[in-house]
């Protein structure tokens, strides 16, 4: 178990992810759980619904409470609808949420907005073959043959205030 749990980083995409892992995992080893990674998918015009952060919330206190020995932690937030209305709510709320963490030496935490426009429908073919080699259109790009958003960070990304949250999650965890 400290080699499965402890010695790997658990990966969650979504927040219900974390949720469904705790509770149908081994109660011995949630504990012994050292390293994760959570991506999480928010709609951008939907992330102040009570659902919406009620889930998150859930999920960030089940890190904090069920896997007890976790020391590092990584957390990807995509806005999957460009920047958020009042982007400064959403982040004091991501602020707020993350700061509930206690006992952690690293959080990494990256947040991406993603712009909501839709794949080109033309490109450019090759000569030699009707796929669509590579084409730059608007803003959009292909990567590998595949489509990708582009994205940019968080208008209110807040460098001191980021610092601040790490210094605080860093903070030990109470007694229970």
């Amino acid at each position: 178990m400290d080699i499965i749990y402890g010695g790997n980083t658990i990966s969650f995409f979504g927040a219900e992810g974390v949720l469904y892992f705790a509770n149908n995992s081994s109660p011995e080893g949630l504990p012994r759980i050292r390293y994760a990674h959570l991506a999480i998918c928010i709609p951008s015009l939907e992330w102040n619904q009570a659902k919406q952060k009620r889930t998150v919330i859930d999920a960030v206190q089940c890190l904090n409470s069920r896997m007890t020995s976790l020391c590092q932690l990584d957390v990807e937030v995509a806005l999957t609808e460009g920047q958020p209305p009042q982007p400064e709510l959403f982040w004091a709320w991501l602020r707020e949420v993350l700061g509930q963490l206690r006992g952690l030496d690293r959080l990494v935490l990256k947040v991406s907005v993603l712009h909501p426009e839709h794949p080109p429908s033309r490109g450019i073919a090759d000569e030699e073959s009707p796929r669509l080699k590579r084409l730059e259109l608007d803003r959009n790009e292909f990567y590998n043959g595949k489509w990708t958003p582009n994205m940019e960070p968080l208008v209110t990304w807040n460098e001191y205030e980021y610092g601040l949250l790490k210094n605080e999650v860093g903070q030990p965890r109470l007694a229970e």
